[in-house]
């Protein structure tokens, strides 16, 4: 059997009194008390019974459904004393009030069944849609009964008054009520068989019997209640009642439904070292082992943990109406923390040389980088340099100097401006034209200086161009730039992502067309120039990408 606790124990044995002694007196004091005071009897019992389920029963939808079934029993003993207590005449009102009966008797073995169906089922299950189903099927049978005046297939009247015939839908749903209580008892015994009570799959079986041989008995009489020493044993709504309550409450007791009965007694005997408070501090349960503070120091925490010494700590989480304090031992805790910092302090040591292994190991590669550009470089830059050299060395007269120092500071602002578009385009294939404008302005300010007016547009400055058709325009126009020099007297350059536009004011030549011949084929490029009036015209074109 299943263990039932000392409090369990005591309130089925209060319920199964109370309700012996409403039914014996029912029976034997019927003549001295008005029905109603029975009814009344077994509205509170049943009540009573139906707070303490919702209370216990954890599933949310087993629990509606459970309640709803109860709330419709306590509808049926409601409505059955209203008929009778209706005064003569009002014949209508009774008919109503026989048909609204049915409201209750077939809504209860719906609800049990479908409680019967989430048993052991998550909350958020999805309801079945043949669920829905017999539910629209029920309320179109509830409203043809309540409508029964209008068509008679629940009664047919007789021409008697009071007489009256059963008709089809009588019998639907007399085999409604059997089958849904019976398909509810069936499923219950199916979930017994397959969860932890299984082998206490018979006690709601045995529940069920005593109420069902009433209601049997009673169909037997034809629906009229067994008599003896001339008074009635029961009515049908009481056994009918009787059936839901044992089946529901037996299986509750075997642990077929969740619930969260028994709590108290569990806590108290647990070696949790926890303990229960109202709002106040008050103290309500306690377990084995539990150390309490006094209530001040309780009241003053505020839910903050509270180190009772050593390497014991006490909690706190808000419950319904007050707190659970517990103990918990963190001598593991300090124990990781003092390994943590250990560690911590090894890391912190490691991470000061990998930090300083990673800021040589950078600074070799910025080394490395920078030589590689260098030694990229120097053949391109070397013979500028030289250049450079050699006309700073040379000893001349005061205009050939000026000539001289006009030629070094060009090719001086080429080779920056070199390097520095080669230093910009490591590890990329393009850039901006912004890049290549931006270094011709350099050389137009250069010829400002001098007296000479320069200017540099680009009409896309921000499309992206191939680095060395942006190198090859740089180089073609310090080669223009420096042809023209001795003589320049204004400068304009257009730039376009695909075209070099130069107009030098020079009575020189123009750049020889047979300039870099072979480096402006692979880029894909065309070289013109032409010389009018005092003017030379370059112009750089990239037809096609060239050769690779």
């Amino acid at each position: 059997m299943p263990y039932i606790s000392r409090t369990s124990r005591r309130n089925i044995a209060l319920f199964s009194c109370a309700l012996l002694a409403v039914a014996l007196t029912n029976w034997l004091l019927r003549e001295f008390f008005d029905v109603l005071v029975f009814s009344c009897c077994y509205l509170l019992l049943l009540s009573a019974w139906s707070l303490t389920a919702w209370r216990r029963i954890l599933q949310k939808r087993v629990r509606r459904y459970f309640v709803a079934g109860a709330l419709l029993l306590a509808l049926l003993f409601v409505l059955r004393e209203l008929r009778w207590h209706t005064p003569p005449g009002y014949e209508t009102l009774d008919r109503c009030l026989w048909y609204a009966f049915y409201l209750p008797l077939t809504a209860v073995p719906l609800c049990s069944f479908s409680a019967a169906l989430y048993v052991g089922k998550e909350d958020d299950a999805p309801v079945p849609l043949w669920l829905h189903g017999i539910f629209t099927v029920w309320t179109a049978c509830m409203l043809l009964i309540l409508l029964n005046d209008f068509h008679g297939l629940m009664f047919g009247f007789a021409p008697r008054a009071g007489d009256h015939l059963y008709g089809p839908l009588y019998a639907f749903t007399f085999l409604w009520m059997i089958a849904f209580t019976l398909a509810s008892i069936v499923i219950l015994l199916r979930k017994c068989r397959i969860s932890p009570c299984r082998t206490l799959w018979f006690v709601p079986l045995l529940a069920a019997a005593a109420p069902f041989a009433l209601l049997l008995w009673y169909l037997a009489l034809g629906s009229n209640s067994p008599v003896l020493f001339g008074q009635k044993l029961f009515h049908f709504q009481e056994a009918y009642a009787l059936l839901f309550v044992l089946l529901w409450e037996s299986c509750i007791q075997i642990g077929l439904i969740p619930t969260n009965s028994d709590y108290a007694e569990i806590f108290a005997k647990s070696p949790l070292g926890a303990f229960i408070t109202d709002r106040s501090g008050a103290l309500l349960e306690r377990s084995e082992g539990a150390e309490i503070p006094p209530r001040e120091t309780l009241s003053k925490l505020h839910g903050r943990p509270l180190a009772l010494g050593g390497d014991q700590l006490l909690e706190s989480r808000p419950i319904r109406y007050g707190r659970v304090w517990w103990t918990t031992d963190v001598s593991a805790i300090h124990a990781a923390n003092r390994e943590m910092s250990k560690a911590i302090e090894y890391l912190e040591g490691e991470q000061s040389l990998l930090e300083e292994e990673y800021r040589i190991r950078a600074e070799r590669a910025e080394y490395e980088a920078k030589n590689r550009i260098y030694d990229r470089l120097a053949p391109v830059t070397q013979p500028f340099t030289a250049r450079i050299h050699a006309l700073l060395s040379e000893e001349t007269g005061a205009d050939d100097l000026r000539t001289r120092l006009a030629m070094v500071q060009l090719l001086g602002v080429y080779v920056k401006r070199r390097v520095n578009l080669a230093l910009l385009a490591e590890g990329r294939e393009t850039l901006p034209l912004r890049e290549l404008e931006l270094s011709l302005k350099e050389f137009a300010r250069y010829f400002t200086l001098r007296g000479v007016p320069a200017q540099v547009t680009a009409e896309t400055p921000e499309s992206e161009v191939p680095v060395r058709h942006l190198t090859l325009m740089l180089d073609c126009f310090e080669a223009a730039a420096e042809a023209a020099l001795p003589s320049l007297s204004a400068a304009l350059v257009v730039l376009r992502a695909d075209a070099m536009s130069i107009t030098l004011g020079t009575p020189a030549s123009p750049l020889d067309p047979a300039w870099r011949a072979q480096q402006l084929a692979s880029a894909g490029a065309e070289l013109s120039g032409q010389s009018d009036e005092g003017s030379v015209y370059v112009r750089l074109r990239f037809l096609k990408e060239g050769r690779p």
